[in-house]
């Protein structure tokens, strides 16, 4: 089985969208994170279904306890974050 973390949403023409899918992995540090875990194939293979199904972005984003490094895996994509990045990142999810 595998799990999922959350859908970011937004109020869109009066209706609530989803608008990326983020799967959040706690590591104790964000540059020796592995992101081969074990569970890895199941969590991809999620994630792909749902970009694919929804047409939302569907992300992977490694954290360190302290929540103020962030790696954010988005397809081929590794973008490294601070707090404030990551959440200038997440705000603007959906906006065109």
């Amino acid at each position: 089985m595998t799990d999922g973390d959350w859908f970011e949403q937004r109020v869109i023409d009066g209706k609530l969208v989803s608008v990326a899918y983020v799967e959040t992995i706690e590591v104790d540090e964000v540059e020796s994170a592995d992101i081969n875990y074990p569970l890895w194939e199941s969590k991809k293979a999620l994630n792909e279904e749902i970009e694919g199904k929804m047409k939302i972005p569907a992300l992977i984003v490694y954290h360190n306890p302290e929540c103020n490094d962030f790696l954010v895996l988005y397809g081929l994509k590794k973008i490294r974050m601070d707090t404030t990045q990551y959440k200038r990142f997440i705000e603007s999810l959906g906006k065109t």
